[in-house]
Order: C-alpha cells, then sequence, then structure tokens
C-alpha cells in the first residue's frame, strides 16, 4: 500500500485525538460566544455534539467518502433550529472547529506545526462543504417555516371583514385611516404605529390631506415619542381618545403648541388588542373648533375597536412577509457564497438586499486594506454621491454595530425624508467580521424616520452573512490573481523552452547555410534553408499559441462556444490547419464547467499542434441528457496510450484528473498512423442544461 494521504491522515489524527479537541472546542464555544445557545446548553449535550461532528469528520476524511454528510447536515439542521438556534451561531461554531482542531494537533499530535499546516487543505474543504451545505439547507428550512406561518395568516386575514380583508398592511391601514376621518370630519388622519419598547411612534400610513403651511408634517415624518407628546401621554394612559381641546393650553406634540404646527385641532386614538397598544391614529384638522361632536368621537372609537383585530392580523402577516423577506435575502448572500460569485456580484447583492430590508435610500460596503486603510469597495443609492467622503463623515466600529443619527434641523426633530437627497440624516453602520476579525463595515444611510432596535437585529445576521460571502469572494479573486500569475509564468517557461529553441536553430541553419553558399556547395545549403524554414514555421506556430494565451480571455465576457470559435480562428486556422466547429444551442454553462471544458480544448489543440502534425481538426460541443460532451478529433499521426501516459508531455493523467473531479470521464481513442478522438463528458445540474438541438457547423 501507498503513502496515506494528508486527509487520510488527517482522518486519523482526528479519530485518535477526538476528545481532547472536543474538549476545547465546546471551552472555546462557551467563551468566545458569551450568552448564546451554546453557552446556554448543558455542557454535556453540547460535548456529545462536538464529539459526533469529529467522529463525521473523521470518518469522511479518512475515507474519502462523504456518504454520512448527509445525516450529519439533515440533523444539524433540524436539532439547531428546533432549539431556536440562529444560523450565524452555527456557522460561527463550525468555523471555530480548526481554530479549536489546531493547538490539539501539535500539541498532542506529536506535529510540527508547518507539517500540520500541510494537512489542513483537505480539512478546510470539508468544512466549507459542511457550511455551505447546511446554510443553504437551513435557509430553506427557515422559508418554508416563514411559509407556512404566512399561509396561516393569509387564511386568519381572509376571514377578517373589518378592513375589507387585505393582505397589504398599508392598504389596511389606510382604510382604518380613512374610516376614521371620515367618522370624525377631519381632513386628515394618519396612523403610527407603536416603535420599540413603546417609545415612540412610527407614520406607517395616512389618507387625506394637511394644511398647505402647516409645520405638523416634519413631526409626523418624525418619531412622535409618547412622553414628549402630552395628547399622546394622554390617550395612552387613559387608554381612550385624546383631543387638543380637552387639554389645557400649552405644548401638545413634541413640544411645540399645534399653533405653532399651522393646524387647529388634533385627535389620538389608541389602536388596541386585548389592552395592549398596536398603533395610534393621529387625525388632524385646520380648524381649532373642527374637533367632532362626541357621536362623531364614539362612532370613530368603535371603528377603531371594530377594526383593531384585522390591523392585528394585517400586521402578523407583514411580519411573517418581512421575516420571508429576511430569509430570502439571507439566502441570496448564501447562493452568492456557494456559487463562488465574483468581487463585484457579491457587493451588489449585499448592498441591494440590506437597502430592501431596512428601507434605507442608501447603502455602501467599505473594505479594509493590507494597510488598514478602510476604501469604499461599492455603494447604492443615495450613498454614491458621498463615495470616499464617508470614510470621514462617519465612525466605524470594529466589533459592534453604531447607529449614528446626524440631525440638521434642529433640537428634537428628525428631517423630513422628502427634503433633499444629499444631506445624510442617519446612519446605521455595521462590522464585516469574519473569524473575529474586521474586514470592513457595511453602511446604511437615510432611513425614513431614523433606524430602529429592529433594524440591529434583522440587518446584524445579514452582515454577518455577507461578511463571509466578501471574504470568500476576496479569496477567490486572490486565487484567480495567482492561477493567472502562474499561467504566465508557465508560458515565459514555454518560451524559453521551445520558440527560444527554434530561434537558436533558424540561427544555427542560416550560419551554415551561409557558410556553405559561399563555399560553393549549394546543393547541402538547399537543405540547411529547407531545414531553416520549418524551423521558423514551428517558431510562428508556438508564438502564434503564446500570443493567444496572453490575450484577455473571452470565455469570461462571452462564454464558452465564442472562446471555442476564437481559438480556433487565432492559432488553428492561422498556422494553416484545416478546421471544423460544430455545436448544438448550448446555454451558458456554471462558470467553472465552461473553464475546465475549455482547459480540456486548449489541452488538446495545444498537443494537435505541438505533436501531431495534423492537417485539419473537428471540434464538437454538444449537450445531452443530464451533461455536455467535448469531442475533438484531428488526423495526425497519434501514438500510443499508455506511452503518452508515461510520458507525461501530453497532460492526459491531468486531464483526467480533472474530469473525474467533476464526476466526468476522459476517453482518448487512437494509434500510430491513425489520428486522435478525444472525449469528454461532464455531468451538469438539471437546471444549466441545454436544449441540446440545432447544430451549426462554423
Amino acid at each position: 500500500m501507498g503513502q496515506p494521504t494528508h486527509s487520510e491522515e488527517m482522518g486519523s489524527l482526528l479519530r485518535e485525538l477526538g476528545d481532547a479537541i472536543g474538549e476545547l472546542w465546546t471551552d472555546r464555544l462557551v467563551e468566545k460566544f458569551p450568552g448564546n445557545r451554546y453557552a446556554e446548553t448543558n455542557r454535556e449535550e453540547v460535548l456529545a455534539w462536538t464529539g459526533r461532528a469529529i467522529g463525521v469528520f473523521s470518518e469522511c476524511l479518512s475515507s474519502g467518502s462523504e456518504h454520512l454528510l448527509d445525516t450529519y447536515i439533515d440533523d444539524l439542521v433540524r436539532t439547531r433550529s428546533g432549539l431556536g438556534f440562529r444560523i450565524e451561531e452555527v456557522v460561527s461554531a463550525l468555523l471555530l472547529f480548526r481554530e479549536a482542531a489546531l493547538p490539539v494537533l501539535v500539541e498532542k499530535g506529536g506535529r510540527s506545526s508547518d507539517s500540520v499546516l500541510l494537512l489542513m487543505p483537505g480539512l478546510d474543504r470539508l468544512l466549507r462543504r459542511v457550511i455551505g451545505r447546511f446554510s443553504r439547507q437551513f435557509a430553506e428550512a427557515m422559508t418554508r417555516s416563514l411559509e407556512e406561518e404566512k399561509r396561516r395568516t393569509s387564511l386568519l386575514l381572509e376571514m377578517a371583514e373589518a378592513a375589507g380583508g387585505s393582505l397589504d398592511f398599508t392598504l389596511v391601514l389606510e382604510r382604518v385611516a380613512g374610516g376614521i376621518a371620515s367618522a370624525l370630519g377631519f381632513p386628515y388622519c394618519g396612523i403610527l404605529l407603536v416603535g420599540d419598547e413603546m417609545r415612540e411612534f412610527l407614520l406607517t400610513a395616512e389618507v387625506g390631506r394637511l394644511p398647505d403651511k402647516a409645520e405638523i408634517r416634519r413631526v409626523l415624518n418624525a418619531s412622535i415619542g409618547s412622553l414628549e407628546s402630552p395628547l399622546v401621554a394622554e390617550a395612552l394612559q387613559r387608554k381612550e381618545p385624546a383631543c387638543s381641546d380637552e387639554l389645557s393650553p400649552g405644548p401638545v406634540l413634541e413640544g411645540r403648541p399645534i399653533e405653532a404646527l399651522g393646524v387647529g385641532a388634533v385627535c389620538c386614538l389608541p389602536i388596541l388588542m386585548a389592552g395592549r397598544v398596536l398603533a395610534i391614529a393621529l387625525a388632524v384638522h385646520d380648524e381649532r373648533d373642527g374637533a367632532g361632536s362626541p357621536e362623531r368621537m364614539a362612532l370613530a372609537w368603535g371603528i377603531t375597536n371594530a377594526v383593531a383585530p384585522s390591523v392585528e392580523n394585517a400586521r402578523l402577516y407583514a411580519e411573517s412577509q418581512r421575516q420571508l423577506a429576511e430569509s430570502q435575502s439571507l439566502q441570496q448572500v448564501t447562493a452568492a457564497l456557494l456559487a463562488k460569485q465574483e468581487l463585484g456580484e457579491v457587493l451588489e447583492i449585499v448592498c441591494r438586499e440590506t437597502m430592501q430590508l431596512s428601507g434605507a435610500k442608501g447603502s455602501a460596503i467599505l473594505l479594509r486594506n493590507e494597510d488598514e486603510t478602510m476604501t469604499v469597495a461599492f455603494s447604492l443609492g443615495v450613498a454614491r454621491q458621498w463615495g470616499d467622503r464617508l470614510l470621514d463623515m462617519l465612525p466605524f466600529p470594529d466589533r459592534h454595530p453604531i447607529p449614528t443619527e446626524l440631525v440638521l434641523t434642529g433640537a428634537g426633530a428628525a428631517p423630513d425624508p422628502d427634503s433633499r437627497q444629499d444631506e445624510l440624516h442617519s446612519a446605521l453602520v455595521f462590522p464585516l467580521l469574519v473569524g473575529g476579525a474586521s474586514i470592513g463595515a457595511l453602511v446604511l444611510i437615510n432611513k425614513r424616520g431614523g433606524f430602529q432596535e429592529r433594524d440591529l437585529h434583522i440587518l446584524a445576521t445579514f452582515a454577518d452573512q455577507g461578511a463571509i460571502a466578501i471574504e470568500q469572494a476576496r479569496l477567490i479573486e486572490r486565487h484567480e490573481r495567482l492561477a493567472v500569475l502562474e499561467e504566465r509564468q508557465k508560458i515565459a517557461r514555454e518560451l524559453h523552452d521551445s520558440v527560444t529553441q527554434s530561434l537558436y536553430g533558424v540561427t544555427m541553419f542560416a550560419e551554415a547555410a551561409s557558410r556553405l553558399l559561399a563555399a560553393g556547395q549549394t546543393e547541402t545549403a538547399g537543405t540547411h534553408l529547407q531545414d531553416l524554414r520549418e524551423t521558423a514555421l514551428d517558431a510562428l506556430k508556438q508564438m502564434r499559441l503564446l500570443i493567444h494565451e496572453l490575450r484577455p480571455s473571452v470565455l469570461k465576457e462571452e462564454g464558452l462556444i465564442a472562446a471555442l470559435e476564437n481559438r480556433l480562428l487565432a492559432v488553428e486556422g492561422r498556422a494553416g490547419v484545416e478546421t471544423v466547429f460544430v455545436h448544438s444551442r448550448v446555454d451558458r454553462l456554471p462558470r467553472e464547467v465552461e473553464e475546465e471544458i475549455y482547459s480540456f480544448a486548449r489541452e488538446s489543440l495545444n498537443n494537435i499542434l505541438k505533436h501531431a502534425h495534423a492537417s485539419r481538426v473537428s471540434m464538437a460541443l454538444r449537450g445531452v441528457s443530464g451533461g455536455v460532451i467535448l469531442d475533438i478529433v484531428d488526423d495526425g499521426v497519434g501514438f500510443v496510450v499508455d506511452e503518452g501516459k508515461r510520458a507525461g508531455g501530453l497532460g492526459l493523467v491531468g486531464m483526467e484528473e480533472r474530469a473525474s473531479r467533476l464526476g466526468g470521464s476522459l476517453t482518448v481513442q487512437t494509434g500510430k498512423g491513425k489520428g486522435t478522438r478525444v472525449t469528454v463528458e461532464i455531468p451538469l445540474p438539471p437546471e444549466a442544461e441545454g436544449d441540446g438541438e440545432g447544430e451549426e457547423p462554423r
């Protein structure tokens, strides 16, 4: 038997040191995340969880099979969601495993730090797969649960007739406001929902008109504090309607007399459900004596009581919709992580989804550079117009979110959201943390009424997932840069090994021919000149191949078919090789699949150009049930497959390994003097399959 692989060796170490790693992992979970679900759970139970995880990881690494992962992840989703764990708690716990395992492997495994680090890539890949699958399944489970809640709420709303049975929360509130205004005979009524801990009310729906010169608009657009508003405080204390004409002279709203606000009368009606305040209705009249009669007030109060169940049902439905939107947004970020999207795409998703979730007018992501400075990496909405000025305008946290209320319109008043868009009046800044370290910040700007306590909870979870996706995209980007550098170094080596040698041969043949011609040996000189011509043509082929490799990738911008057509035209066509390309109408494939198929084609065509001496090459790309097939045939000299593999120069072993890694297969049919056919078949997920029809020769 051969030496064990790094993954097998790591699996053996995890099995041997599993108890010690489990103890340390459990301790770290409690110490690093105080107050979370792990810290609140019985230690023996957490120890059993960590022990099972280590056993699964060990078995997967040792056997090279992941058949245990599906069962483990299903159990993980079921048990943690059932116990009320949040997705970021479980993901953080899985990420902490590496931190717990490394010191035990070094101290008790009898290995040096460097030797242990050599064994880590297999474990890291396994952890990424576990986190990716868990995140996807957990988000899907949340979505199913929330959709079920949505259906239950919808059924309740269909039974409610007081507000028309609408599922649109704003529409329900507008109908309530309309009914109250009509009952009172007031030209305007707004519904303000209760904010965090009953400290304030936020305007959510309104009907009618306010006086043209009224200043009350700014008060309504701000959050009305119940304790600073005697009118509101009176209504809440009595849990009955209160009107401005019932109070002694003085300020009635946010410390300002109603006369100073440009209105004559204001009535406040609490909307109650089982004694709990759901919202308040604030009705406004231009004239002081416009307050409704006792009969009108009784009618309005009766309407308020009658529609309270509909308001509560609509609120519950809106809340389930909001939670569903949160889950779907979280799923988008997780999908970006799993799909290995480019950094710009991930940044756009995070900015767009956080704006939608929070109701902010702008968002931006700032990333920390290697020199600890910050750069605005992406921005949307009104945040775009400030650009790098955000770095000077806002504080940036390392651990906890910072709500920054920048009041520009006077003491105690929040700005009118309809005022100029270029004014920064409120911001919420979240640190983007990966492994406890800050990689940057997420900034939300200018929310109507300011940011609330609920925004912190909603967006903190999103920021955590966004940070993971951003860091993953940054790592992929760095990896791609290294891959480009490696490819260019490979081209430089080929330039030295092939083209330089060919040009040296051209020089030698030219010098020899010159000497022979001078000596009158024209026949021998002619032979050297023929050799010179063939060597120069070979060098020209090599140079065209290398120049093509150095060009910007058509594959990324235009897709696989365009890239293959471009290659045949730019290299084989100019080298005098007849080419035929036949392809079916295959849609754009997953990026990694297109890259691998193009790599197969390039490797095969390079072999043909360098070794086959072919005059004709045909290529076919077609979609089949469940996959895609690339077929390349040449009429060259052929070779013996076993000899080609042993020699290594054709790269056959590497091509077979890549095909196997993708779950596909590589077939080579050839023989000396018989030409060569190379066929690779790659399976695809159902959503990535093309229709496989309509072949077009090129």
